[in-house]
């Protein structure tokens, strides 16, 4: 380790092999991080649907408005509708 730390600490004395050494270490640090934040969002993510159902107040046409507002607006077109 001290060979290492030493290379490291001058590195243009460092020869080709602990280049290589040094690149694949960097590497396997690099993707065990990266397997770790994916290990935890998958495990924080279970449990957690993100399905939502194609039904309900979201398609109706008068969406956003309150459901008093919606019949008043669909009496009012019913009522344009029979004087035509």
């Amino acid at each position: 380790m001290d060979v290492l730390l030493d290379a490291l600490s001058s590195p243009g004395t460092m020869s080709t092999s602990q280049w290589v050494v040094l690149a694949i270490g960097s590497f396997i640090v690099l993707g065990s991080f990266y397997f770790i934040l994916k290990l935890v969002k998958l495990i924080r993510s279970i449990g957690k649907t993100t399905y939502t159902p194609n039904i309900g107040v979201s398609k109706h046409p008068y969406k956003g408005q309150s459901v008093s507002k919606s019949t008043d607006v669909a009496s009012e077109d019913e009522a344009a509708n029979s004087s035509n």
